[in-house]
């Protein structure tokens, strides 16, 4: 699951493993950075903390370095978070603008430009 920072929102950074439990205290290996952080190995809690579970436990978001839990606690995200897509402008028809999903769409849209004329 996703997880929110509590100190400015950012919901692209961090997710629980498959250690998370809410029943039990929060500890280092119940939370990851989501790809394409991962492999930049950066700290998420505050101290050597490592895997020790502690009342206190708080973990640090690298984008603002304020805390992403709140005494003790995670900000989950259940639902989906929908991130913009941009579109593609060269799949748009230089007619009336009309974006398509691919080349072979825009081709067949082109026809009925065609047909018109």
């Amino acid at each position: 699951m996703k997880i929110k920072c509590q100190s400015c929102g950012a919901t692209d950074l961090y997710e629980t493993t498959d250690l998370y439990n809410p029943d039990i205290p929060l500890h280092g290996g119940m939370l990851r950075l989501q790809d394409p952080y991962r492999k930049f190995n950066w700290p998420i809690y505050d101290g050597a903390l490592g895997d020790k579970s502690t009342p206190r436990f708080r973990m640090m978001c690298t984008r603002c370095s304020g805390y992403i839990t709140r005494d003790g606690k995670l900000s989950i995200i259940d639902e989906p978070v929908h991130e913009k897509i941009e579109e593609d402008q060269s799949l748009a028809c230089p007619e009336c603008g009309k974006v398509c999903g691919s080349l072979a769409g825009l081709g067949a849209h082109m026809r009925v430009h065609k047909d018109k004329g």
